[in-house]
């Protein structure tokens, strides 16, 4: 069996660093420019680290970034073809996130697909065609770890700022 969704809650050992470090940046453009790449550096190493043991194997990085997504925040159905998997790590603070969810899968309703595949054509901005079948609470310091190639969105976010948004990491992975 190939499991295509994991779910690790404590995935980080200090994520509420992360946290303060986002609304840090927001809040203050002037920054240590040395000591802030070297903590980066540093919490990077460690996160891949762990997913590399979580997949079994070694990674490639394709991309990394932080968002914040207030409520009704717009995202669509997609796939990635690019890489192999997504990494999502919630960091909001833990009451700002109760009762609710982030990623949520999909599957085509006339197709019954789950995954992209090359070739067909689906209309991901029709919602009507598209049964979701799982919705991941955003717990904080909840990794969600699948495959790139299902059908996802990314939720409709919560709260109204920065405090108490959903917050996460989302870290595109290629098999290495």
């Amino acid at each position: 069996m190939h499991p295509h969704i994991f779910i690790i809650d404590d995935f980080l050992p200090f994520p509420i660093k992360e946290y303060v470090e986002k609304i840090e940046d927001v809040s203050n453009p002037i920054t240590n420019f040395i000591g802030d790449k070297i903590h980066k550096k540093e919490f990077a190493n460690n996160t891949y680290e762990r997913l590399s043991e979580v997949l079994g194997s070694q990674i490639k990085i394709l991309d990394e970034t932080t968002t914040s997504c207030i409520e009704n925040t717009d995202s669509y159905i997609c796939a990635h073809i690019q890489s192999d998997w997504i990494a999502l790590i919630y960091l909001q603070l833990p009451l700002s996130s109760l009762g609710e969810f982030g990623v949520c899968f999909y599957s085509h309703k006339e197709t019954g697909s789950e995954f992209y595949s090359e070739g067909k054509e689906l209309n991901t901005l029709d919602e009507s065609q598209w049964k979701e079948y799982s919705k991941i609470p955003a717990k904080y310091n909840r990794l969600v770890l699948f495959k790139s190639r299902l059908w996802h969105s990314y939720g409709n976010g919560f709260g109204d700022t920065l405090n108490n948004s959903m917050l996460y990491k989302k870290i595109i992975i290629q098999n290495g």
